[in-house]
């Protein structure tokens, strides 16, 4: 006598009626909701190192360029010093003359190299970071239980 053939099917879920398997298991979604988050959260750390390393650079520059719009001016006020020394010294001669106009030459030196260094120092924040944040935020609000309502 012959056995019958077994059902195609080993698995024990599929003889049990209204058991359907559509999807993945609550535990591989947890699992990939822990892998998705730690890959998440590494890049945003990575992209708050690339916006603060650039942060860091433009403030060396700005800083830079401001010492050197002070040592130009302060060299300015020396030349109006100066200036002010050969006006008295030589009561309106032409010595003095020359001396004030290298001396508001340099003034106005100094205040292009500090307008300079003043723009490389404004717009500090990580915008990107924090952008992305926010989207990031918003996306588990919508899909987490009762808060995308």
């Amino acid at each position: 006598m012959r056995s019958m053939p077994e059902p195609a099917s080993a698995d024990p879920r599929a003889t049990r009626v209204g058991v359907h398997d559509d999807g993945p298991s609550i535990t591989e979604l947890v699992s990939d909701l822990r892998h998705e988050t730690t890959e998440l959260f590494r890049k945003e750390v990575q992209l708050a190192r690339l916006e603060i390393s650039g942060t860091m650079t433009r403030m060396l520059t700005g800083a830079s360029s401001m010492a050197a719009g002070g040592i130009a001016a302060f060299a300015g006020l020396l030349f109006f010093l100066a200036a002010a020394a050969f006006g008295l010294d030589r009561v309106l001669h032409a010595p003095w003359l020359s001396t004030l106009i290298v001396g508001a030459v340099m003034v106005a030196l100094a205040g292009a190299l500090l307008a300079i260094g003043k723009s490389r120092l404004d717009h500090l924040t990580p915008k990107r970071t924090l952008e992305s944040l926010r989207h990031d935020t918003e996306l588990l609000q919508e899909h987490l239980p009762g808060g995308g309502s």
